[in-house]
């Protein structure tokens, strides 16, 4: 017996070490991970990413010249402190693509959901500092009326992975916009905001209508130029192309008091034509085209943005998440958050209303659109923020998205232009602390990437715990031998 022993040894103490190499690493890396898929700052002042800052990004006006003395709305503006935007704050954060989707007025192609990067570093006007991101600039939206929408088109497609478990989870800061060019009203009860992340399903994107303005005229457009949806503002509710053949999943987050926070609601939307009275593309309408997922009490305690009516800081800034879960049954579950609470959450089910009606289910997302609800007032968002976890969360410092973190996630680092996918520090920049990142997963394959609060890199503490125990374990072989 002790002949056998002496004859296995030298294969029991690789293996031992094996043993615990492997579970060192495992205790040192996550195994679930988080990359983000894409952020916009809004730092680079270019709304529609074409490279350039003109007066469809920044000027209010349309005008072409920023903070024009002889302009009356600028006169309004810079009398109240605000300021038109004239350069990027960081030239590198591209992210996505924005523009308005309902036309108010066909004639004269102004968008009702008017589109433009501010500067919300600073408290202006009636806005108390308390009222503002402080995060430099940011996306004013001024709403034009009730039922005013927009959208944000990404650069990529955003698919929930297929194990249990696997997340995808969409964020945004968010305020009321007290200082709009146009700011006579603010939402008051029984007003909500609804938000929601969309598929492309009817592959529009990229094709070409008769009403609008975008870069391809630079602002100011005419009756008949042809824009882009998924590029500029247009009259998409009642054209095709438009948002009338996509699925999505959207939240309805309401103002007031707590007696309005029942019509708290998630939702599936599956859009058709003509489904909203004629109109084509009306996304979050919240009737009609949607199906119910979860609404309080039965979902959770519902909620509000904010009391409006308690005095109580009731412009503050809040952080909004929608968070998509996929469940071992293949379908998912759905939580909205405000501030880090959660207010409603429940699963998708085959039960549900209209649910054939959603077949097959939007697993794949490549847009983001905001609508306010009733009646007319301004808002401002900023940070917005894709995180895909789990099995198809993609590799961390894989900045072109090939699977591997290599020698060309450097190279695309150090030209410090477009944008760097599955970034872990400084998300939306180029950094030195992207640099580290990067160095710190180098050689990572596909499915090997560490989590945003870590590195797949064992630290110094655990290389000294795998040498000790390997040294061990050839002294426990070696006494069992003797």
């Amino acid at each position: 017996m002790a002949g056998t022993r002496a004859r296995f040894a030298p294969l029991v103490q690789p293996l031992g070490i094996c043993v615990v190499l492997a579970a060192t690493l495992i205790a040192n890396v996550p195994l679930a991970h988080a990359v983000v898929k894409i952020f916009d700052g809004f730092e680079d002042a270019d709304r529609n990413n074409d490279g350039v800052i003109a007066s469809y990004d920044t000027d209010w006006n349309d005008s072409g010249t920023f903070n024009d003395p002889g302009n009356a709305a600028d006169v309004t503006l810079n009398a109240r402190g605000v300021t038109e935007v004239t350069s990027a704050n960081n030239a590198s954060d591209v992210g996505i693509v924005w523009s308005g989707i309902r036309s108010y007025d066909s004639a004269t192609n102004l968008a009702k959901s008017k589109l433009k990067i501010i500067n919300d570093n600073v408290a202006i006007g009636a806005e108390a500092t308390t009222d503002v991101f402080h995060h430099g600039l940011a996306l004013g939206v001024e709403s034009r009326g009730g039922g005013s929408s927009f959208i944000g088109k990404f650069g990529q497609s955003i698919a929930l992975g297929p194990i249990a478990g696997d997340k995808v989870v969409v964020s945004v800061d968010w305020r009321i916009w007290r200082e709009a060019n146009d700011n006579t009203s603010q939402p008051g009860s029984n007003n909500a905001l609804r938000w929601g992340i969309y598929q492309d399903t009817d592959n529009e994107f990229g094709q070409t209508a008769n009403y609008g303005n975008g870069w391809f005229n630079n602002g100011g457009g005419t009756s008949g130029a042809p824009v882009v949806w998924g590029r500029d503002d247009g009259k998409w509710f009642d054209s095709s192309p438009g948002a009338e053949g996509d699925k999505g999943i959207s939240t309805e987050l309401t103002f007031g008091n707590l007696a309005v926070a029942s019509a708290a609601r998630i939702r599936w939307e599956n859009n058709t034509s003509g489904i909203n009275g004629g109109d084509n593309g009306r996304i979050l309408e919240g009737t009609n085209d949607t199906s119910t997922i979860a609404s309080p009490p039965t979902n959770g305690t519902g909620g509000i943005i904010s009391d409006l009516q308690s005095g109580s800081t009731p412009y503050a800034p809040h952080a909004l998440k929608l968070e998509i879960v996929r469940l071992a049954n293949g379908l998912v579950e759905v939580a909205t958050f405000v501030d880090n609470i959660e207010f409603l959450r429940d699963t998708v089910k085959d039960t549900d209303t209209n649910y054939s009606a959603l077949q097959p289910l939007p697993f794949t997302y490549d847009y983001v659109a905001f609508r306010n609800a009733t009646n007319d007032w301004d808002y401002v968002i900023d940070n917005f923020k894709v995180e895909v976890l789990g099995s198809n969360a993609g590799v961390a410092g894989d900045y072109n998205g090939d699977g591997t973190v290599n020698a060309a996630d450097y190279v695309l680092w150090r030209k410090g232009t477009g944008t760097l996918a599955n970034e872990v520090a400084d998300i939306g920049t180029f950094s030195a602390a992207d640099y580290t990142e990067w160095r710190a997963r180098f050689g990572n394959p596909s499915g090997s990437g560490s989590s945003l609060n870590g590195t797949a890199v064992p630290e110094p503490a655990s290389v000294w715990m795998l040498l000790m125990s390997g040294i061990a374990w050839k002294g426990c072989v070696r006494r069992r031998s003797a």
